[in-house]
């Protein structure tokens, strides 16, 4: 009897330490979670960035010049306010936030090695911008204010069919780049030309703003292997070209050509032989002459585009209406020269009253 209970203790005992050794596994595995939390510092800064990902963008624009729709870019200096809530492990790098923390030069560089703060890059610049002044305010309730400004050139789209009568849409396109757009989202929430209360004029040139707005958008890049997308923060400023500045330039040197292209062929009659034929003949090749002159004077004033534009149609028509009263004077003084005067004077007459007509048509085209 007493071997039963031993062999029976035996078991128990055996029973008990197969039955701890798999509660043991059990909760091993149920705390398995727990420990995984444990995270590398990299880790760790991907986790704060996901839980704080939203960025507030302002953005000042304090000089705006050189808008060249030539060469379809634009100069550039602006300031930009990026604020966003912090992660609360900041505290262990920036001791005692009783009031606001203000951080540039080395400091903030010292800084950037430690903690995640969020970049952009121009997305539209055609070259590196330079910083004048980066600076970083941290308020004691972890509010972080990343202020830089900056100058840049910046490239823009110069579909203008109907230049100058067109508005010019120029964009600054702030793109994240050290997160994804589940990462960091770059929202903007003002925009303004100079400081309000600063007398000062912000758009140089012959240009003048019609409206101002934001918008926030997604993109692709190849950044982070090209699979993911980033934020933009996509500001418009819509400008307009002064008419007085076109007219002067443009228009009435050409109106001029014209009127004076007519005058020419209505007065300067063919049947004064030689006067006749070196003011009419003369007269129109020299306004020929003027008007490529006066388009490639205006070459770097004016969009280089693919298709017509509403200034190539009318360079397009006065050269015509000139050639066309050059030519058809060209043919009566070669009547004349041949004796045909009745037919020369016929001809001559009737292009007094069709050539106006047919200038006003090849401009009114336009």
């Amino acid at each position: 009897y007493q071997a039963r209970l031993c062999r029976l203790d035996i078991y128990l005992r055996g029973y008990m330490h197969f039955f701890t050794a798999v509660l043991v596994f059990f909760l091993a595995a149920v705390c398995q979670p727990s420990f995984a939390e444990v995270r590398s510092p990299e880790e760790s800064l991907s986790s704060a960035v996901a839980s704080q990902n939203v960025v507030d963008v302002q953005l000042v624009i304090d000089e705006l010049h050189h808008i060249d729709v030539s060469a379809g870019n634009f100069k550039i200096v602006a300031e930009s306010l990026l604020s966003w809530q912090a992660d609360p492990s900041w505290r262990e790098h920036i001791q005692q936030i009783r009031e606001p923390q203000f951080f540039y030069g080395h400091l903030l560089e010292d800084l950037q090695k430690k903690i995640w703060v969020p970049e952009f890059v121009l997305a539209n610049a055609e070259a590196k911008r330079e910083t004048m002044v980066r600076t970083l305010l941290v308020h004691p309730n972890l509010r972080v204010e990343l202020y830089e400004k900056f100058d840049a050139v910046l490239a823009m789209d110069t579909e203008l069919p109907g230049y100058p009568f067109e508005d010019l849409d120029i964009t600054i396109d702030m793109q994240a780049i050290n997160g994804s757009v589940q990462e960091l989202r770059l929202r903007p929430v003002a925009l303004a030309l100079g400081h309000a209360g600063v007398e000062h004029s912000v758009i140089h040139g012959n240009w003048s703003a019609r409206e101002f707005f934001f918008a926030e958008t997604r993109i692709p890049s190849l950044n982070f292997g090209g699979s993911k997308e980033f934020s933009e923060a996509r500001f418009h400023v819509t400008v307009q070209h002064d008419y007085i500045d076109v007219a002067q330039k443009i228009f009435i040197p050409l109106m001029a050509i014209t009127i004076l292209s007519i005058v020419i062929s209505r007065f300067c009659s063919l049947t004064l032989l030689n006067a006749g034929q070196n003011a009419r003949i003369v007269g129109q090749l020299t306004l020929i002459l003027t008007t490529i002159a006066l388009k490639f004077s205006l070459s770097n004033e004016l969009p280089r585009t693919h298709y017509v534009t509403f200034l190539d149609l009318l360079f397009l028509s006065v050269t015509s209406v000139v050639t066309i009263n050059l030519l058809t004077s060209m043919y009566i003084n070669h009547l004349f020269t041949q004796g045909n005067h009745e037919s020369a004077i016929q001809l001559q007459i009737r292009s007094d009253w069709i050539l106006p007509i047919l200038a006003i048509v090849l401009i009114g085209i336009c």
